[in-house]
């Protein structure tokens, strides 16, 4: 369960990383 946890919040970190390149 906690794998399944880290697979999701990876992911999400990822794209808000980018999302806040993207707007910078």
């Amino acid at each position: 369960m906690f794998r399944v946890l880290v697979l999701n919040v990876l992911p999400m970190a990822e794209v808000l990383y980018l999302l806040r390149i993207l707007h910078s």
